[in-house]
């Protein structure tokens, strides 16, 4: 057990940032850094991501008309970010069309199918 609550397994990464650093408090900015630097590291890192969800909903009040208010509804999961394998690490029969072509379309940001192999 430690501060932090009890981990029974992995490792626990807890920063504590300066007042000026908050960008590095958002999940997506997370994200941009683990993709960046950890990308193919083996082992899987996940991240709680946090998930809006904005929906309009019709208040009435005595003698006015209807008024329309957002209501947010905020959720969290955990989700795996570095899926991608080291396909390099492997023989190169190995290694299927299917996963070539997801390291393509990571690799180059296009979203289409490569051309050739």
């Amino acid at each position: 057990t430690f501060e932090h609550g009890v981990l029974k397994r992995g490792t626990k990464v807890i920063c504590y940032l300066k007042d000026d650093q908050a960008e590095f408090l958002e999940s997506d900015r997370l994200k941009e850094l683990i993709m960046k630097h950890s990308a193919f590291v083996g082992f899987p890192i996940d991240l709680r991501m946090e998930h809006r969800q904005e929906e309009e909903i019709e208040v009435k009040e005595e003698a006015e008309a209807p008024e329309k208010r957002r209501k947010v509804t905020v959720s969290y999961s955990w989700e795996l970010i570095n899926k991608n394998k080291p396909l390099w690490l492997r023989p190169a029969e190995g290694v299927t069309h299917e996963e070539y072509a997801e390291l393509y379309k990571f690799l180059s940001a296009d979203w289409e199918d490569h051309l050739a192999v």
